[in-house]
């Protein structure tokens, strides 16, 4: 889908939700959004792509140290046993985590190049993630391991909604 003229304005994010048969075990998918644009010169399509953020400037995918998305899109599985309690372990696949975790697909965690520029030998290298988690979370495949925990849903939980805890 294509939406011609969409203007994002500073600090905002737009995601676009939706639902279908997504097969297997997959609960959701997500990502950042494209976007195209004519440029008169190829500083100034930089600077649009990184919406004036020099980290995230496409110049060099392999120096990106930032992402600066408009926002992106979300799926969830129209066929999938959902848990949309906030208080309560009940049965089916908890939606608020699963929610979480395919946000920070959005946001660029293991779906930008500034993601793939931090991780090295099994762990992110971020200097932010190192001092929330202690050391360096471990991280492949787009993902955090699946031990990596987050306190952003009430308790801890696993940033792999695959695993239960």
């Amino acid at each position: 889908m294509e939406l011609a003229g969409l203007v994002v304005p500073e600090d905002t994010i737009i995601v676009y939700v939706g639902a279908r048969d997504l097969g297997g075990n997959t609960r959701g998918l997500a990502g950042p959004g494209g976007w195209g644009a004519s440029a008169i010169s190829q500083s100034w399509f930089d600077l649009i792509a990184g919406r004036g953020n020099p980290g995230a400037e496409p110049a060099n995918p392999n120096a990106q140290t930032d992402t600066a998305p408009w926002g992106g899109t979300i799926t969830f599985d129209i066929d999938s046993t959902w848990n949309f309690s906030l208080t309560q372990n009940l049965t089916g696949t908890e939606f608020v985590s699963v929610a979480l975790h395919e946000m920070a697909h959005v946001l660029g965690i293991g779906t930008v190049p500034s993601w793939d520029n931090l991780v090295s030998g099994g762990t992110f290298n971020g200097f932010a993630a190192n001092l929330t988690y202690g050391a360096n979370p471990p991280a492949t495949s787009g993902h955090f391991g699946g031990t990596t925990t987050s306190k952003a849903f009430g308790s801890l939980r696993s940033l792999n909604p695959m695993v239960r805890q």
